[in-house]
């Protein structure tokens, strides 16, 4: 039995070391595959200013960069981001077709740089945004920037759950109740989003938080149509 015993013993040794092996090559092939903060930082880089002159051609060079990349399947997410957001650039929208004025003026699309939110108020983070986006456009872009939040009061959401969150949050940026018309032109089929018109011209579509200065000065200024028709 001692023979016997002692083949069994060797064997599970053999077993536990080779698992080990396993767990050890395992690990270092996702380490291998996750992403590099740095890279993914360079790429995020790289898609927005394709993003603001609206190069497909720049996020075409920049995806076949990534693809052999560890990790490619995050960068390759961030490239079909940025196709999404400029996906409408040139579309003309000059008009808020079927919105009616819920608080203060609605702006004039055709004219000068206009950012659209579209938000309902059952939803968490149109609840989180809104009062962000306010405050940047309160706070001294409304001199440059016109601002407006479109709501379809969808899900049967009283007219007076949207005006009691509206005071709630000090929101004092024009806000327009849709018929549903502008959503299906500009193809809003989610909340929160937001969309850039420029002289009755869409440049860009996206998620609010991804919107940030950078790309509205770049917008203000005419220096996102350098390069822009590579």
């Amino acid at each position: 039995m001692a023979p016997l015993q002692a083949r069994l013993t060797s064997l599970e040794a053999t077993v536990a070391d080779q698992q080990r092996r396993i767990d050890a090559l395992q690990t270092a092939q996702m380490q291998a595959a996750r992403p590099d903060p740095r890279v993914a930082q360079v790429v995020g880089e790289q898609l927005q200013q394709a993003v603001v002159v609206g190069s497909e051609a720049r996020i075409d060079q920049v995806a076949a960069v990534v693809a052999a990349q560890p990790g490619a399947e995050r960068y390759l997410r961030m490239v079909a981001s940025a196709r999404d957001q400029i996906a409408m650039r040139g579309e003309p929208l000059s008009e808020l077709t079927g919105v009616t004025a819920l608080q203060g003026d609605l702006p004039d699309l055709s004219k000068g740089l206009t950012v659209l939110m579209f938000w309902e108020v059952w939803c968490p983070h149109c609840q989180r945004e809104l009062p962000r986006m306010d405050q940047w456009w309160a706070a001294g872009a409304r001199d440059e920037v016109q601002a407006v939040g479109i709501t379809t009061l969808s899900r049967g959401v009283p007219q007076g759950r949207a005006e009691a969150f509206l005071r709630d949050n000090d929101i004092t940026m024009p806000i327009g109740v849709s018929d549903g018309l502008l959503n299906v032109r500009v193809g809003v089929q989610g909340v929160p989003v937001s969309v850039v018109v420029r002289d009755g011209v869409i440049l860009w579509k996206g998620h609010p938080a991804q919107l940030d200065g950078t790309m509205l000065r770049a917008w203000l200024t005419g220096s996102d149509t350098s390069g822009a028709a590579e």
